[in-house]
């Protein structure tokens, strides 16, 4: 089974409104296609980790900007209003996952 396309949708906040995964298991991978899909500013509670698989892209967290390039790879804090986009390449794909602090660091519950 596929990763499904990952589209980004966030509330006035800019709070992303997608699950990712289960309450039981808070994890889900995606796949990125910059060129179909650039992911807009956003933040979550979750953690991202990226893998570039093809192109250049963009990423913006906060004030700062990265290029990024087939072959790297790039986490996303908890909490971090993040966007990224094309760079000159006109393709670019991502292969992500995004999950919950509490798979890796408990829950006090």
């Amino acid at each position: 089974m596929e990763a499904p396309l990952a589209i980004t949708r966030a509330d006035e906040n800019g709070r992303e409104t997608q699950l990712h995964g289960t309450t039981l298991f808070p994890v889900c991978c995606y796949y990125d296609d910059l060129a179909i899909e650039p992911t807009p500013w956003h933040w979550h509670d979750e953690f991202d980790a990226v893998t570039v698989i093809h192109g250049r892209a963009v990423v913006h967290v906060g004030a700062s900007s990265f290029i990024v390039q087939a072959g790297d790879g790039f986490f996303i804090n908890s909490g971090q209003l993040h966007a990224v986009d094309l760079d000159e390449d006109p393709e670019c794909i991502l292969h992500s996952i995004s999950f919950h602090p509490r798979l890796v660091g408990g829950s006090i519950e």
